[in-house]
């Protein structure tokens, strides 16, 4: 079964489940990852100005422990191309 790591914040977990969670959890397997201000790798911090969490090697590494058992694509909410991309980048 294909597996999805969402990796979202917190404070918007229920609305992501209910609009875009419920249309793939019948159909793969999804893990919730959460990006916050307060995880990061070691010898790095947080700006303390920072208002969101950091961009999408942030979010990578938020969701390293689930996309480390398999290849992976990262495929960020405004830079989806579609369904032809997808599944080409699963033959790769």
């Amino acid at each position: 079964m294909a597996s999805s790591s969402s990796v979202i914040r917190k404070d918007i977990e229920q609305q992501f489940r209910e609009i875009v969670g419920t249309r793939f959890e019948k159909r793969i397997a999804v893990d919730y990852v959460y990006q916050e201000l307060d995880i990061f790798p070691p010898l790095t911090r947080c700006p303390p100005d920072a208002p969101k969490p950091w961009g999408t090697t942030h979010a990578i590494l938020m969701a390293a422990d689930t996309s480390s058992r398999k290849p992976f694509a990262a495929i960020n909410a405004d830079d989806f191309y579609g369904q032809r991309l997808t599944k080409f980048s699963r033959n790769i």
